[in-house]
């Protein structure tokens, strides 16, 4: 594996000069699930269901948007904003149950601690890529697959994450969150660095 400083600078290097699309649709997304929010807390207490409504949504964006950043830093980059939407929602239920088996894991692991939670958000951090990878697997499978190849891998990402907190602090402090739309595509694309790297180590994981 290389060092975090490579996959930040091919992060940076993937986004130079095209950062357009990539920045629109963190703030198209980012937009729609606030507002989903922000729309639902009103109304949530007497009509339950419209939570329910409110995490269809949502999770496959989040899906649809990771997925389309690992395609930019593939060199599609002029499709961003359109490929986020459309694997979203082309297959719906690809993207909603990935999302949604991941976080529920996450949640169980947040239930028992703090650790163990984010242990499984590291294992489970490559769960969205493999399914676009291997559409041919189970969303449950996408996820072992992530955690068998995150592996002896968790502390490094867990390490490359850290290191944008920095990015993230300064967005919020000074700018009142707007420089997340930039901070969220460079992690994005650092993360899909990650990924590929990964790949190459455990090409069985992908191929069993």
């Amino acid at each position: 594996m290389q060092k975090n400083a490579e996959y930040r600078a091919q992060a940076r290097a993937a986004l130079k000069g095209n950062w357009t699309q990539p920045v629109v649709a963190v703030l198209l997304v980012s937009f729609i699930i606030s507002g989903i929010q922000g729309c639902f807390s009103y109304v949530i207490l007497d009509r339950p269901w419209l939570s329910t409504l409110g995490i269809l949504i949502s999770l496959p964006l989040s899906y649809g948007l990771i997925v389309a950043m690992l395609l930019f830093f593939r060199g599609q980059k002029d499709t961003c904003i359109e490929s986020t939407f459309r694997i979203a929602f082309k297959p719906y239920s690809r993207a909603l149950l990935v999302e949604l088996f991941k976080s529920l894991m996450i949640v169980l692991g947040l239930v028992l601690l703090i650790v163990p939670g984010i242990i499984l958000d590291l294992a489970y951090s490559m769960a969205e890529f493999i399914a676009h990878d291997e559409p041919e697997i189970s969303e449950a499978e996408a996820l072992r697959r992530s955690r068998r190849m995150m592996k002896g891998h968790k502390w490094q990402l867990f390490c490359l994450e850290l290191s944008f907190i920095g990015w993230i602090l300064l967005s919020l402090v000074f700018t009142l969150g707007i420089g997340l739309l930039w901070v969220v595509p460079y992690m994005c694309e650092a993360m899909a660095a990650f990924y590929e790297d990964l790949k190459q180590e455990n090409p069985v994981e992908l191929a069993e």
